[in-house]
């Protein structure tokens, strides 16, 4: 798999002769056949101020509620909001928990997101900001 960054400043791709060459190079070495070509924004991966609150804060309440140890609460946060399900010919179903240090900073956003809105509709649990906590970012 061909993965490039492509640079855009001031309208004009600044590294377009780099991709181009690259490219090229990719596509000699491959057989005949479809490919698809995916672009997409980039995003910095989450921040360890992210991660931090995320264990921290987030975690933590999380297993005081459910009275389970962190790291068991982690999991069941892993399992619930990053599994993604796979279904094989004459297979059981295959799951893959994505690791926290795959999200991009908007993904990892959206991931708590998501798990205050689990806390909030179904255990009518509001969950902490990084505004609103007594966590303090050591970064």
């Amino acid at each position: 798999m061909l993965k490039f960054k492509l640079i855009k400043e001031n309208g004009n791709i600044t590294n377009a002769d780099q991709f181009k060459r690259l490219f090229n190079e990719y596509f000699w070495k491959e057989k005949d056949g479809v490919f698809i070509l995916e672009v997409k924004k980039w995003y910095k991966k989450r921040t360890l101020s992210q991660n931090e609150f995320y264990h921290w804060v987030i975690v933590k309440e999380l297993s005081e509620y459910f009275w389970i140890s962190v790291e068991q609460m982690h999991d069941e946060i892993k399992y619930k909001f990053l599994s993604q399900r796979f279904t094989w010919i004459d297979w059981d179903e295959i799951i893959k928990i994505k690791s926290t240090t795959e999200l991009n900073t908007v993904e990892f956003e959206i991931f708590l997101e998501e798990i205050r809105k689990w806390m909030s509709s179904e255990y009518w649990v509001v969950l902490s900001y990084p505004n609103e906590s007594n966590y303090e970012n050591t970064n």
